[in-house]
């Protein structure tokens, strides 16, 4: 999954610097937007992972945050995203439970799949393949299931009371995005992501498998759009309206005069 992701990430940046690519200026199409959605964990702590709804249920929690980004091409943006949620989970097998607060700040990039299967798509549905690298800051408190008495925390103490400083750990979310575009400078969001770190104590539980504590995002959101570039009838046009001729219509042109 990983390596389809980064070839497809490569494929994009090499046909973003193709002579028939439109890049676009420093200043235009620059976004900004709140989020929502939910955070569900995958762990030792968790035993719902196949049942959708019980995964939601118990082993998720709310979280918003924000993203700003910078469209390169029409193929290419890179984006930053803040994140703050809690998670949770139980696993009676073991008769204990956890609670977790976390933020997260990542920096990445998203390939727009419409665009590489049908160049100069201007639909206003859009899919995209979305890939990052960042932090995550977390607190973590674990309780017997049975009494909910206190056995172990992460940067808080037996009351739950922050205690020192939060535990960190690299990130690496890679999924999907949707898009539907109100008007030139609205437009839906809808993104899943999950999220791989180094860190197995974000249920402040290790355990023997070796594997990392993991989690999902499920998010919806709206961004604003400043000087969008979109494409009508072969040219892009800037938020006041006037045209850029694209370079596949100058290179015709300029055939047509040798000609």
């Amino acid at each position: 999954m990983n390596q389809r992701i980064l070839f497809l990430l490569v494929f994009a940046l090499l046909s973003g610097q193709s002579p028939s690519a439109q890049t676009y200026k420093p200043g235009d199409h620059w976004y900004f937007g709140p989020q929502i959605g939910m955070a569900s964990f995958f762990g030792d702590l968790s035993v719902h992972d196949f049942n959708l709804s019980r995964k939601i249920s118990d082993e998720s929690g709310f979280a918003w945050g924000l993203l700003a980004g910078k469209a390169l091409n029409p193929k290419i943006d890179l984006r930053l995203n803040y994140l703050n949620g809690r998670l949770k989970g139980a696993n009676p097998g073991i008769d204990m439970y956890f609670e977790n607060n976390f933020s997260e700040l990542n920096l990445g990039a998203s390939v727009s799949i419409s665009q590489l299967i049908w160049p100069g798509n201007t639909a206003r549905f859009s899919l995209s393949a979305n890939v990052a690298a960042g932090f995550i800051h977390f607190r973590a408190i674990k309780y017997k299931l049975s009494d909910n008495s206190y056995l172990s925390s992460e940067g808080f103490d037996p009351l739950k009371k922050k205690d020192g400083i939060s535990q960190s750990s690299l990130l690496l979310p890679i999924g999907l995005g949707l898009g539907f575009r109100l008007t030139n400078r609205l437009t839906l969001s809808g993104d899943f992501s999950y999220r791989f770190n180094n860190s197995d104590k974000i249920d402040s539980q290790i355990g023997n498998t070796g594997i990392s504590d993991r989690y999902s995002v499920a998010s919806v959101g709206c961004y604003y759009i400043i000087a969008p570039k979109t494409k009508l009838n072969g040219n892009y046009y800037d938020s006041a309206g006037q045209g850029e001729q694209s370079n596949d219509r100058k290179v015709r042109q300029k055939d047509r005069r040798r000609k």
